[in-house]
């Protein structure tokens, strides 16, 4: 079952290997020769952390204030409110000569003008961690708690009047291996979500423990050097899904486990393009017998372009299988697009454009639903400790079927002060 954590604890064994060998592998997978518009470096107005012993502390804090025209997504009678929020993290990070360990923390408080009922708090913590075994291979590890809440539009929390709060763990290995021109991973990754009850119209309880669900994803990639700017791979990823129990005796048993398989490319070709860009085959398989399979063409990738060095154009694309709240549908078959532009202006001024499209095809169910989103913003840093910044959203959702969820659309414009050290 944990055929990606086998494959780690192989690469891990395999670690002797010639230097030269090792070298080479280095330098034939490669990909910093560009850098995008929000990567680059800014040494005038960068933070320049807080030694605390062999870590540097980046502590900030964001205070914005937002104005929305529909805040519970319908398609009338919509409600508008502003709502304030801050933002306080921090980030350590090791300054070991090898090896990396970083550690975060961060949380947002949403505080509304007339609907505190919307009132909430979000939070989460973790470690990621690289151990550097010897050159050419390397064990990876991360884990962390979240406190997060689910958007309204979300179509599995329409009876909720507060917000559908949960919790979720996280947990992943795994390992690299590179050698000659070949570089063999292979990861396991852990999830576990723990949702909250909330309360409908009249007061009642309703439960979301139907939610609570454990995820298992392996993956295992093996990937060919064909020079130091492109390289070929093909990938594995087999995922469980599991979950406590079912909403009614008559839902859907939402029990599931899939494949993907794929091959792609991934390169970094000087002063034009990188990215990684793969199309495969994706199978997903439900315990309930009155769902179908869901097969089919697989896609993931983003590239960057780079046609200034002022400015970076994003694409990127997924066609996957994603779990859903909606009583009675086992999964959701989601196609994902989307498009940024950031052009920095001057040194401290960067200009964001986006629009990212989705489709969501509900199994089990009679439902599509079609969203997309747009954005508009800037961030002008004033000094290495001061920013501000702002942005506009546009959300437009349509949805067909038996059980269609709501057409609305949303108007979000929000300004903000970031305070770091």
């Amino acid at each position: 079952m944990r055929l990606g954590l086998t494959c780690a604890l192989v690469i891990a064994a395999a670690a002797p290997a010639v230097e030269a060998s090792a070298q080479q592998a280095q330098t034939s997978f490669q990909r910093d020769r560009n850098v995008s518009v929000r990567q680059r470096p800014r040494p005038d107005f960068d933070a320049l952390g807080v030694r605390a012993g062999l870590f540097l502390l980046y502590p900030k804090v964001d205070l914005s204030v937002a104005t929305e025209d529909n805040i519970f997504y319908q398609s009338n009678n919509k409600d508008s409110d502003t709502v304030a929020s801050i933002a306080p993290s921090v980030v350590a990070e090791s300054q070991w000569s090898r090896h990396k360990l970083t550690a975060q923390l961060q949380a947002n408080h949403y505080r509304y003008s007339k609907f505190d009922s919307e009132n909430n708090t979000t939070y989460s913590g973790g470690l990621t961690g690289r151990l550097d075994v010897v050159r050419g291979t390397a064990l990876r590890g991360s884990m962390g708690i979240d406190h997060l809440v689910e958007p309204r539009y979300n179509p599995g929390v329409t009876n909720a009047v507060d917000p559908v709060e949960y919790d979720q763990s996280r947990l992943s290995v795994g390992a690299t291996r590179e050698f000659n021109r070949i570089r063999v991973s292979g990861d396991v990754r852990y999830r576990k979500m723990d949702y909250q009850n909330s309360k409908d119209a009249l007061g009642a309880t309703v439960s979301y423990k139907y939610r609570n669900a454990e995820v298992w994803e392996d993956e295992v990639r093996a990937e060919y050097a064909i020079s130091p700017a492109l390289s070929v791979y093909g990938t594995a990823i087999y995922n469980k899904r599991v979950y406590d129990q079912a909403a009614l005796i008559t839902d859907v048993n939402r029990d599931a486990n899939g494949l993907e398989v794929a091959l792609g490319t991934d390169f970094d070709i000087s002063s034009l393009a990188r990215g990684q860009v793969q199309v495969g085959y994706l199978s997903q398989q439900y315990d309930d017998p009155r769902i179908n399979d869901t097969t089919g063409l697989g896609v993931r990738g983003r590239v960057e372009w780079f046609p200034t060095q002022l400015m970076t154009v994003s694409v990127n694309a997924e066609r996957a299988v994603d779990d859903t709240g909606l009583i009675g549908a086992a999964g959701i078959l989601a196609t994902r697009v989307g498009a940024q532009v950031d052009y920095e202006v001057l040194r401290n001024l960067i200009l964001t454009g986006s629009v990212n499209a989705s489709k969501e095809d509900f199994r089990g169910v009679n439902r599509k639903d079609d969203r997309v989103q747009l954005t508009l913003g800037g961030n002008y840093l004033i000094s290495r400790r001061v920013g501000i910044n702002a942005a506009y959203r546009y959300i437009d959702q349509k949805s067909s079927g038996t059980l269609q969820g709501n057409d609305f659309s949303d108007n979000r414009l929000q300004v903000g002060v970031v305070l770091q050290y």
